[in-house]
């Protein structure tokens, strides 16, 4: 009786130990709004820089507030520009700077 409890414990581990490596990474799905892909760019550079956080709160945040677009765009494209940055951060930069090019070009 003990060996088949002991048998029994250790197949539900490894079940429970193997099941959880079919998990896949969620995906972020892509943002359809400006606002949206500035919320997934704030969390992506939480763990940036100092500097590229400061330029994403002092220039960004405000040039989106107060109606300077193009201020925003500059930081943002300084952003992408940044070295210590990984391709994510980089590419989540780039399409908020797209965004707001768009939604500042007449159509």
């Amino acid at each position: 009786m003990k060996h088949t409890i002991k048998v029994v414990a250790i197949l539900l581990g490894g079940f429970l130990l193997f099941s959880g490596g079919g998990c896949k990474k969620k995906e972020i799905p892509t943002p359809k709004t400006p606002e949206e892909a500035l919320l997934a760019l704030r969390q992506s550079l939480a763990t940036a820089p100092k500097e590229v956080q400061n330029i994403l709160y002092d220039t960004v945040d405000n040039g989106i507030r107060y109606g300077k677009t193009q201020d925003a765009i500059a930081g943002l494209e300084k952003i992408a520009a940044d070295p210590g940055l990984n391709e994510q951060q980089k590419k989540l930069a780039t399409d908020v700077a797209n965004m707001l090019r768009a939604k500042v070009t007449p159509q």
